[in-house]
């Protein structure tokens, strides 16, 4: 594509109330959908990679109009690795803070969404049947913030 090719597809869009963007990645290929005011690109997928009973995952990673952040997407792609890591330093936090509730990340809690911002921060959802969920943001493997629902 050349020069005014890659020009129209960024002012384009500009003009429409939304636009919808596809970009492939090791995960499948993830969407962006943008209004011409927005500042702040999301690129989002479904994924089963980071669950062992195959329970869907909703992954965001922030990027430009054009795609994903590429760091970040590296991050996600070791996430699927350190996803255990991250949750025993989730369970002990847990297991500090809300001492009554016996919450056991491991059995019958799923990760449920995971949100990579360009501001080095992660956030992690877990979510279990009986509708309790565990949200905690990390930044540097340190948990920043920790809330239970």
């Amino acid at each position: 594509m050349g020069a005014f090719g890659m020009i129209l597809e960024i002012i384009l869009p500009l003009f429409k109330k939304k636009t919808r963007k596809d970009f492939h990645t090791k995960f499948g290929t993830m969407t962006c959908e943008f209004g011409k005011d927005d500042q702040c690109f999301y690129w989002h997928i479904y994924t089963d990679r980071f669950n062992e009973n195959k329970y869907s995952t909703s992954l965001w990673i922030e990027g430009s109009q054009i795609k994903p952040d590429q760091i970040l997407l590296e991050k996600a792609n070791q996430l699927i690795i350190d996803i255990k890591g991250y949750t025993d330093i989730v369970q002990n936090e847990c297991d500090s803070k809300f001492t009554s509730k016996k919450i056991v990340l491991n059995k019958g809690y799923n990760v449920d969404d995971i949100d990579f911002s360009l501001e080095g921060k992660l956030e992690i959802e877990y979510s279990s049947d009986e509708q309790d969920m565990v949200s905690v943001v990390f930044n540097a493997k340190k948990i920043q913030k920790l809330e239970l629902y």
